[in-house]
């Protein structure tokens, strides 16, 4: 994901902007889905906006865009099995790709009716798979 994306949701919470920084960070993690409407209700259901301080949405905003954790796969020597959405607006699908070319350990599942969330979108699918 583009730096600038999560600058302006950091942007936005140190405005006091609490709620328009989760609908767009809801939106964006649903957007494309083939259920939208439905999953954006689990998902919201799931992360009870109570629970979040502004802190720790602050610490996990820099913490995604500070930190690329794809280094420390090279130290993996187990296999690995990766689940994505195919409309997934956050991780591409070409990561995916990449992820199977680069680590041959590696397994992935691509959702064809899910955005970022196929635990959400494709439970049944996606707890058979696991």
């Amino acid at each position: 994901m583009p730096a600038n994306v999560f600058d302006n949701f950091y942007q936005q919470l140190n405005k006091n902007d609490r709620a328009a920084v989760l609908n767009r960070f809801y939106a964006l993690q649903v957007k494309d889905s083939a259920s939208v409407r439905v999953d954006l209700k689990r998902l919201k259901k799931l992360l009870c906006d109570s629970v979040y301080g502004d802190k720790g949405l602050q610490c996990g905003l820099r913490w995604l865009a500070d930190y690329d954790l794809l280094s420390c796969w090279d130290e993996l020597s187990v296999p690995t099995l990766h689940q994505f959405g195919a409309h997934d607006n956050l991780v591409p699908r070409t990561a995916a790709e990449l992820l199977t070319r680069q680590y041959p350990n590696s397994e992935i599942n691509i959702f064809e009716n899910s955005a970022h969330l196929p635990f959400i979108s494709e439970r049944e699918d996606w707890l058979a798979s696991t």
